[in-house]
């Protein structure tokens, strides 16, 4: 089977959505690439633009987004030159791994140039931008050592409550903008009473892929049995308000959900508790409108 240009976009946007921070298509003979996908940024209104790929490189490659004992070696591999001529046989994959500084936190990010097939000779490329700090990307033959044990919740892959109180005291020293997002999973203790602990531990997968589909799983914590909360630094509420509006959708509500979020003027416990109460009163409307139900 042949890819038409629309599924094969949607194969990227569903790539993205569960493994890739970041995805374009990349014509290196023109100098140009197109976004499928990329966390953080909106693009909804460039969506049919075309950008200059050396001018993203260049942008890419300074102490302000980068950590300064990588950007030498980022910038020999983005070499436009170089590219091509590491791309002429259309079959090898180009990979670099560099220190994405995210408000003075180092992320640990892999970007692979992955060859397509193009007309008129033009050397192409799908760009894919991994996030090697997201516990998503753990191989499950990794989990159960006690490195990972330690910051990781073993059901779900999350960051557990350790990860996330150091993740708030990293964003505290930056005095980031911040947005707190705070759920409260319904009927896990109803589906453990009446069908055992697989189907409670079903109830929380599903939650999970909620999260999924609109946030970095890197910036999603387990803190307690049925508690999730989402950290998203210079993160707007475009986002968090669709996943509000398709947790709410869903009848009846999977979790309560709370929202807070600070400029950075205000302590992150302050913002967190905010959040909670946010939560509760959610809960008290759901609990109005709908009887304990385990999640379909």
């Amino acid at each position: 089977m042949i890819l038409s240009e629309q599924n094969y976009d949607e194969s990227l946007r569903r790539l993205a959505a569960f493994s890739y921070h970041a995805i374009a298509k990349v014509d290196f003979t023109d100098d140009a690439y197109e976004p499928v996908q990329v966390y953080d940024i909106d693009w909804s209104n460039v969506k049919d633009k075309t950008y200059y790929i050396s001018n993203w490189f260049k942008w890419l490659a300074t102490p302000q987004h980068m950590h300064k004992a990588d950007i030498t070696a980022y910038k020999q591999f983005t070499d436009l030159d170089n590219i091509r001529r590491t791309m002429a046989n259309r079959k090898q994959i180009a990979r670099i791994r560099y220190r994405r500084n995210l408000d003075g936190i180092y992320r640990w990010r892999m970007m692979e140039l992955v060859p397509v097939p193009a007309e008129n000779g033009h050397v192409c490329a799908t760009m894919l931008v991994r996030d090697l700090d997201d516990p998503s990307l753990f191989a499950q033959g990794e989990r159960g050592g006690q490195a990972w044990a330690g910051l990781f919740d073993e059901l779900t892959g999350l960051g557990n409550k350790y990860t996330y109180e150091n993740t708030l005291k990293r964003l505290e020293e930056t005095g980031s903008p911040c947005t707190i997002v705070y759920c409260d999973v319904r009927g896990m203790k109803r589906a453990n009473d009446l069908f055992g602990q697989k189907e409670g531990d079903r109830v929380l997968r599903r939650f999970c892929s909620l999260l999924r589909k609109h946030f970095r799983m890197s910036d999603c914590f387990r803190i307690e049995n049925d508690e999730f909360l989402v950290v998203l630094p210079n993160v707007g509420a475009q986002r968090v308000s669709a996943f509000y509006n398709d947790v709410h959708g869903i009848t009846p509500p999977p979790a309560s959900v709370g929202v807070s979020a600070t400029d950075g003027d205000i302590p992150l416990e302050q913002v967190v508790a905010a959040a909670q109460r946010d939560m509760l009163v959610d809960k008290e409307n759901i609990h109005a409108n709908f009887p304990e139900t385990v999640y379909p």
